[in-house]
């Protein structure tokens, strides 16, 4: 299986040279694992990733082999191809981001040697304050020396240890002997006053100097302080417009979700129409049929009574005229009556005008009254019998 292909700068990843050692890489990798756990950093979604990144970064570098194979592949520090994980910033972080988190890396690094200082100079202020304590107690010493010598000279024993019989050689050389150590003393203790005064000197000096490297630390801190707290802020901000970003992308789902319900809604709402309308429809052409059928049927009927009362009418007419016939000999003038009429004589139904017998009240066509009066019968009905 081929190997996996690198892209990231480890060196760059634990801010460390290429020249760096063992004990260099462990420091940063320390240092950086206690800024980049997860645990502490509960806002970065990316917290994970970059943590698993420093972690490969580290155990690649503090192997040897592996630390060969790596700057084989890597000469120089590999061309940056976009944003990636090894930035330690999201995949779209800016690079002014990228620069603040370097800049904050070193200031940790400064502070980190500062605090190594510190307690270098803590080391050298307590070596110089027992120094000076050791000096202090050894001119109290020389102090209390000469208060003794004092207080013997001046008490009873030590005058009758001067009149004790003895060569005069000997009590000179006693008294010699106790000036000298006065004189060692005073000397001793000028010397001490001075070696007092450099020490006094030196303690303050290195008081100074450690004030100005915890003030500098202080300084660091604020300042470190300050970064977390912004990048605190970023990801704050950033959490909260991720959270407005999906609120708006879940309202714009919903709304999405709502305008298809209402959509399909009024979809099925115009089907339902639609069939209440087909279904209408459907009703008012049966409705309309039935109608027309029932008014066919009702018009056949009437057509069908009207012509057996027609047919009636004929036979009781012609059987009325008839008899009348034998009476009414129709000489008489015919007056005209309009309008359409069924003659008597024929059955034929006149579309205009027809002729009625003054006398008999018989009505008939113009062919049929000039038969009439004449005396004959134009009657088609009993033709040929």
């Amino acid at each position: 299986m081929a190997p996996s292909v690198v892209t990231d700068d480890y060196y760059a990843i634990l801010g460390v040279a290429r020249t760096a050692d063992a004990d260099a890489l462990k420091a940063a990798w320390r240092r950086l694992a206690r800024i980049k756990h997860p645990d502490k950093n509960p806002g970065n979604p990316d917290a994970t990733a970059e943590f698993q990144l420093l972690e490969s970064a580290y155990s690649t570098l503090c192997d040897p082999t592996r630390r060969r194979t790596y700057d084989l592949q890597f000469p120089t520090s590999p061309a940056s191809k976009g944003p990636t994980a090894g930035t330690y910033s999201h995949s779209h972080a800016s690079t002014a981001n990228n620069q603040s988190e370097q800049k904050n890396c070193e200031r940790e690094s400064k502070r980190d040697r500062l605090h190594h200082e510190k307690q270098r100079q803590e080391n050298d202020v307590f070596e110089a304050k027992r120094s000076l304590n050791r000096i202090v107690e050894e001119i109290k010493k020389l102090d209390e020396e000469a208060k003794r010598d004092i207080d013997e000279a001046g008490t009873w024993w030590g005058f009758f240890s001067s009149m004790v019989p003895g060569s005069q050689q000997q009590r000179e050389e006693r008294s010699r002997e106790r000036d000298r150590r006065v004189l060692n003393r005073i000397a001793a203790k000028r010397i001490k006053e001075t070696e007092l005064k450099r020490q006094i000197d030196k303690t303050a000096r290195l008081e100074t100097i450690l004030k100005g490297t915890q003030d500098e630390i202080n300084k660091i801190t604020v300042e470190i302080n300050k970064w977390k707290e912004e990048q605190a802020a970023a990801r704050r901000r950033e959490a909260q417009r991720q959270r407005e970003e999906n609120a708006r992308r879940e309202w714009a789902r919903y709304e999405s979700e709502q305008q298809a319900a209402r959509e399909k809604e009024a979809e099925r709402q115009r089907e339902v129409r639609r069939q209440q309308e087909e279904y209408a429809k459907r009703e008012r052409a049966r409705r309309e049929e039935a109608a027309e059928a029932a008014k066919r049927a009702s018009q056949r009927e009437e057509r069908m009574r009207q012509e057996q009362r027609e047919k009636a009418a004929q036979f009781h007419e012609r059987f009325r005229y008839r008899q009348e016939d034998v009476s009414c000999r129709h000489k008489r003038w015919w007056t005209r009556v309009e309008g359409p009429h069924l003659c008597s004589n024929c059955s034929t139904r006149t579309t205009k005008f027809a002729l009625q017998c003054p006398q008999c009240k018989r009505i008939a066509c113009a062919s049929c009254r000039t038969a009439l009066q004449t005396g004959g019968y134009r009657d088609k009905s009993k033709k040929g019998i």
